[in-house]
């Protein structure tokens, strides 16, 4: 029994080492991809590719087999015009003489195919001073980097899928790139729409931001002017005003001797 489980576990262990194989080549699923043939070929040659364990093509002067006549080009590189998942795992090639004698063999050569990152989209909400955009990725996939762009110009620092800045630093389009190895995508551009200016002083000795967001709410109606203000005169014999309806010189008062 432990004679048994020893040979399971050597097995796993093996898997697992030939699962964690870094690539030779990357390539994107459904696009048009090449595994290059490396060897000058003969005529006569005879070649083969085996995928894993697997033959899926001999070649001898214009003969294939029925599964490789397709995916071999003129020197004898593979080529799909739709490459797919199923197509990802080792590849080696080998070529004889028309005698039967070995004249090359590649290394074994590790192809990955991963899916293209899909476009994303930019959304972005108000808090208080600051705008946050979101880098919204639908369908929701992994493997790639995000790369934030303010008038396309690369923000370094930001790499994560949120970006948020100060709203008077914000004054022209952001956009959103997603990177893997394969391809890239990026965003439309998104202008922010929370503040419009931004106006920096001090009140009573504190520094104050003043924010000015677009959309307020319209000023306040005037009140309509007094009457006299357009040069109307002024009401006379008012109670606030001085002699009115008396004699001349003061009218009421008594002369002193």
């Amino acid at each position: 029994m432990k004679m048994d489980i020893s040979v399971v576990t050597l097995v796993f262990g093996l898997l697992m080492f030939d699962s964690s194989q870094e690539c030779d080549y990357y390539v994107a699923s459904g696009r048009k991809a090449t595994l290059p043939m490396t060897f000058a070929l003969d005529q006569s040659d005879e070649l083969t590719w085996m995928h894993g364990m697997k033959t899926i093509l001999r070649q001898t002067k214009d003969k294939f087999t029925s599964e490789g006549k397709n995916i071999v080009t003129a020197n004898g590189s593979l080529t799909w015009a739709n490459v797919a998942q199923s197509n990802a795992g080792p590849y080696k090639a080998e070529v004889h003489d028309r005698d039967g004698k070995s004249r090359w063999a590649s290394k074994s050569t590790r192809l990955c195919v991963i899916d293209p990152v899909p476009k994303p989209t930019v959304t972005h909400e108000c808090n208080q001073t600051e705008v946050k955009f979101t880098c919204d990725v639908q369908p929701k996939a992994e493997g790639f980097d995000f790369e934030w762009l303010q008038d396309n110009q690369v923000l370094d620092t930001e790499k994560g899928q949120t970006l948020t800045r100060p709203g008077d630093q914000v004054t022209g389009p952001i956009t959103c790139k997603l990177t893997n190895r394969v391809s890239s995508e990026t965003s439309e551009e998104v202008h922010q729409t929370c503040y419009s200016e931004f106006y920096q002083g001090k009140l009573f000795g504190i520094e104050t931001w003043i924010v000015v967001a677009t959309g307020g709410a319209a000023p306040p109606e005037e009140s309509p002017p007094p009457p006299w203000s357009s040069g109307a005169s002024l009401p006379s014999g008012g109670p606030f005003m001085g002699g009115g309806g008396g004699d001349e010189g003061g009218g009421g008062g008594t002369d002193n001797e």
